[in-house]
């Protein structure tokens, strides 16, 4: 079902990165020799509302919704949670750089599962994978959402899940000005650098108290004219910023030509520290602790089809 960008919560946010989804750049402090020191992220927390409406067959059309809550600290953690329906099953992954961990969990039963990840090793590049107990797909447990994680040299600059862990450093001095979003953000982030065959500017909005800018795309293709529609948004400074979308809509023939509408728009946004209970499991759940083996790197690389992502 999620054809396009817009099936993953689209999210781009230029201070301190856990996730693929996440590019973070800011000033760093650094000490000679050594990997620059993580900066502090940018807090926030943002509820938005998924609704697929699918054509069928008859005439008649099947909806389904979801709700999706992310949140950043300022230690960089990064919490998302999903919930089918209005009273679903939910599902949360928390990736935290201060205790080099991920913690999923879910309603579906009282199991947390807490990841290690692995440290670099001095002098060669490292590669690693779960156990083999969790490449398989469990019904109701929670998964990892993660097969392998390959290091650099220790001595070298790691991403996020191999690098040194520990609390975030204060960011250098900002003194440029406010961010603003642009047709040109929405622009990069909607097509990711690709060709459409038209491109609109659609102006500007306010969404949940923020200024948005909103671009458009169509593209006619084979199999019919394929719409996005994004509107985006940018708060903290020129040089260290978030960004993100806060209303998506996107529009595409199905394989019988009837066409489906995915719309997604934050229903409520907070600027500041989330809750800390927020990236933790509830109290009463059972925590499985595992510890990612190392193993040779062209072992890494073979992903198993029975792993499952957390969501």
């Amino acid at each position: 079902m999620d054809k396009t960008i817009f099936g993953t919560f689209l999210l781009i946010v230029t201070v301190s990165s856990l996730l693929p989804l996440l590019a973070q750049s800011c000033p760093k402090a650094t000490v000679a020799g050594t990997e620059p020191a993580r900066s502090k992220s940018i807090p926030f927390s943002i509820e938005q509302r998924s609704t697929t409406v699918q054509p069928t067959p008859d005439g008649s059309t099947k909806t389904y919704e979801r709700t999706e809550v992310t949140a950043t600290d300022s230690e960089g953690r990064h919490l998302i949670t999903s919930t089918s329906g209005a009273s679903g099953p939910s599902s949360f992954r928390v990736d935290d750089p201060v205790a080099g961990t991920r913690t999923v969990w879910n309603t579906e039963n009282h199991q947390a599962k807490v990841l290690k990840f692995p440290t670099a090793v001095p002098g060669r590049e490292s590669c690693w994978r779960i156990p083999a107990e969790e490449h398989r797909f469990v019904r109701g447990e929670a998964q990892l959402g993660l097969y392998s994680i390959s290091c650099q040299p220790a001595e070298q600059h790691q991403g996020p899940f191999c690098g040194v862990h520990g609390n975030a450093v204060e960011p250098l001095r900002d003194n440029s000005p406010e961010a603003k979003p642009s047709y040109e953000d929405c622009w990069r982030a909607l097509t990711s650098g690709k060709l459409f065959e038209t491109t609109e500017d659609l102006g500007v909005e306010t969404i949940v108290g923020l200024e948005a800018h909103g671009c458009r795309s169509t593209d006619v293709a084979s199999d019919g004219t394929h719409t996005r529609e994004l509107w985006w948004t940018k708060f903290g400074t020129a040089s260290r910023n978030v960004g993100i979308s806060l209303r998506s809509v996107d529009e595409f023939p199905d394989r019988a030509g009837r066409t489906v509408k995915m719309t997604r728009e934050a229903t409520s946004m907070r600027l500041g520290e989330p809750d800390a209970e927020m990236f933790y499991p509830p109290d009463g759940y059972a925590i499985k602790t595992v510890q990612m083996e190392e193993v040779a790197c062209g072992q890494a690389s073979k992903p198993n089809p029975n792993a499952a992502d957390s969501h």
